[in-house]
């Protein structure tokens, strides 16, 4: 899945690397990608072009088009979860409701 890519390039690059700089800005932005194109993702974490193609190669995707994708089928797989507890709720509430 998209996100533990992402994830494990954060967690075992440096601060400086333009690829962990490139998987921090997609994994904040993940849900904005159906919106984005390479060259606002370029402009939104000042790398060039280039460097977020040589990003989405490392990820193991050959284009753009095929990253954005699969960031977009992520993103869609966590809408067609159903959710076990209601965020508007306290605890003690969503407890009672899930063991009716």
């Amino acid at each position: 899945m998209i996100v533990d890519k992402l994830n494990d390039i954060i967690n075992s690059y440096g601060e400086k690397s333009s690829l962990k700089t490139f998987c921090l800005y997609v994994r904040d932005n993940i849900y904005d990608t159906d919106r984005l194109n390479a060259k606002d993702v370029s402009e939104g974490c000042y790398l060039s072009k280039g460097q977020i193609s040589k990003c989405i190669r490392h990820l193991g995707y050959d284009s753009f088009s095929h990253f954005k994708d699969d960031c977009i089928a992520y993103k869609d797989s966590l809408t067609r979860k159903k959710m076990m507890f209601d965020p508007e709720r306290d605890l003690a509430s969503n407890v009672v409701e899930t063991t009716q």
